[in-house]
């Protein structure tokens, strides 16, 4: 069952780059999600790593380019937030230290509720890490 919604996703994923354009904001939402799937059904984290990045890669071009939508940022501040969780099961402290922070300072910029779950998570990530690095 989860190849078939890999299978879709990767059809979704065609799709969306075909008529939006390979750096389209919401080529990234698919590869986010196609990451996840990877990241806890599969338990590749080295595949969930790769969409993940290629998401990040779009969503920082975005803001690079001027969008700082809530929404991009939010997107942004979530896939950093994945990939410190990647990081960490990886025993990689350091990077996971760097996104959680990354995650909770772009959610801080744009004043997101203290009870925000990517922001509550951020804050939590770096404080378990920090006593761990």
């Amino acid at each position: 069952i989860i190849q078939s919604h890999l299978d879709r996703f990767q059809n979704e994923l065609k799709d969306k780059t075909e008529r939006l354009g390979a750096d389209h904001p919401d080529v990234a939402g698919t590869l986010v999600v196609i990451g996840l799937v990877y990241q806890h059904l599969v338990n590749d984290r080295k595949t969930a790593m790769e969409y993940h990045k290629e998401a990040l890669r779009i969503l920082e071009k975005e803001v690079q380019d001027g969008n700082e939508s809530h929404e991009i940022i939010q997107s942004l501040a979530a896939t950093l937030a994945d990939t410190a969780y990647i990081h960490e099961a990886n025993a990689d402290y350091d990077h996971a230290l760097d996104s959680f922070k990354q995650a909770e300072a772009l959610l801080r910029a744009i004043d997101r509720p203290e009870e925000d779950h990517v922001l509550l998570a951020s804050s939590l990530g770096s404080h378990r890490i920090s006593r761990i690095a």
